[in-house]
């Protein structure tokens, strides 16, 4: 009940927008205030992302427009950036995967388990960001994720080409970001799940938006090198 105020979820966003400003600037050192600050912070998304689903249980899909939801996932979107952006600050990678890697794994069982409808494309961005950073010290657990990440993402772009167009960018680049970074990834997953990711690519070269379909070239010309 406490999360569920609209007021709180809004002095969360604000205090979380905060953290941002201040990781942004101190870089790596912000690890100790987010050890003893943040350390459950995994606890508060996952609270605004059971509010939602409860949400939309019981007033199905149409409950997105409300301004309690609205709120529910601005807490989300801003934990999210807050991860993304203490995440580029990392100078051990290493250490990152061994103590955060638990936010990677949060992050997007999450957005397996939401509705189509407000998954938050900035989980993407977060893995894709997190990859190129981390590089190889993150394959382990990418590898393990990859199936999931497919079977979340697939069905929510390849019904035609312009749903869900954040999805369609962070997924894309999600790709390019594991080609670039940590190739090895691919030597660890089925043989069925990188055909499907070399059929990403082709569906991407093949998209109408410039953006989308350089980002396939892009990635090709990693893949063949």
């Amino acid at each position: 009940d406490f999360f569920a105020n609209e007021e709180v979820a809004l002095n969360i966003c604000f205090y979380i927008k905060v953290n941002e400003k201040v990781c942004s600037r101190v870089g790596a050192s912000y690890s100790h205030f987010f050890n003893s600050a943040l350390s459950n912070i995994d606890q508060v998304y996952k609270k605004y992302h059971w509010l939602i689903m409860q949400q939309i249980e019981r007033f199905g899909t149409g409950a997105i427009s409300q301004i309690a939801v609205k709120r529910y996932r601005g807490v989300k979107r801003d934990i999210l950036l807050l991860l993304t952006t203490f995440v580029k600050g990392t100078d051990d990678a290493h250490a990152f995967v061994q103590n955060y890697s638990k936010l990677l794994v949060m992050a997007l069982e999450n957005y397996c388990n939401e509705a189509e409808e407000v998954r938050e494309a900035e989980v993407l961005e977060f893995l894709a960001t997190s990859i190129e950073v981390l590089k190889s010290d993150v394959v382990e657990v990418i590898s393990e994720l990859m199936q999931h990440i497919l079977t979340a993402v697939l069905p929510m772009i390849t019904k035609n080409f312009s749903s869900y167009p954040e999805h369609r960018t962070g997924f894309f680049s999600l790709v390019r970001a594991m080609v670039k970074n940590c190739f090895d990834v691919f030597f660890k997953i089925p043989a069925e799940t990188f055909k499907t990711i070399i059929d990403c690519v082709v569906w991407a070269i093949k998209h109408e938006l410039v953006s989308l379909f350089e980002i396939g070239l892009d990635t090709l010309i990693s893949i063949l090198e």
